[in-house]
């Protein structure tokens, strides 16, 4: 069973997959951003222990997100997993040199994301 004392912010502007993402993750407190500004400002806000972090997003790419994340001092030892359908090993390497802790290749398995959430929390 999950810690639902555990709050994640998840960055994603598909609404399906962010739905996919509520059900998956349904045992911790959610939070929901759209693109990269809300993601910085909700972080801020909430103090989230993961984040669940897209690439490919409007206003700031999910590249930029992380690496303001890792940046400030109330946050940057937030955990990040990015899941994305950037499936290169070159775009993997850039996000685990911006900070990322996990990096999901989408399509991907319920178990795989609940997992690495899991993992990491318990970190």
């Amino acid at each position: 069973m999950a810690d639902s004392t555990k709050k994640i912010l998840v960055v994603e502007d598909e609404k399906n997959i962010a739905q996919a993402h509520s059900i998956i993750l349904r045992d911790y407190k959610l939070f929901f951003a759209q693109d990269g500004e809300e993601a910085l400002s909700l972080a801020e806000r909430h103090r989230p222990d993961l984040i669940v972090l897209d690439l490919m997003l409007p206003e700031r790419n999910g590249y930029d997100v992380c690496f303001h994340i890792r940046q400030h001092p109330e946050l940057k030892h937030t955990k990040i997993v990015m899941v994305t359908a950037k499936t290169l090993n070159a775009d993997e390497e850039k996000g685990v040199f911006v900070g990322a802790d996990h990096y999901i290749r989408k399509p991907f398995e319920p178990d795989e994301l609940r997992e690495s959430v899991k993992r990491l929390l318990s970190q």
